[in-house]
């Protein structure tokens, strides 16, 4: 049954390293995740609350992210794309 969890013992160690610091992160990140609306939840009760809270939870990711891909994305394309001005 969690046979597909098992890390393979032939992987490099620095894999099997970084496999278990993304598991960690994962696990963290889907406590967080849980954890912030049922404080909201605990502490108000009111389902707006809950869902203000939960939407503030993942609101830096999608911002930072949308940021970040767009920065990334002109700095390759300006650096790789003659550019037709003189």
């Amino acid at each position: 049954m969690g046979a597909h969890l098992r890390i393979d013992p032939r992987l490099p160690a620095p894999f099997q390293r970084l496999r278990a610091a993304a598991w960690a992160s994962n696990f963290g990140d889907g406590v967080r995740n849980a954890a912030l609306p049922l404080i909201a939840a605990g502490l108000d009760g009111s389902a707006t609350t809950v869902a203000v809270v939960a939407a503030a939870g993942t609101l830096p990711f999608a911002v930072l992210g949308l940021a970040a891909g767009t920065l990334a994305g002109c700095r390759s394309s300006c650096r790789h794309t003659p550019s037709a001005s003189s």
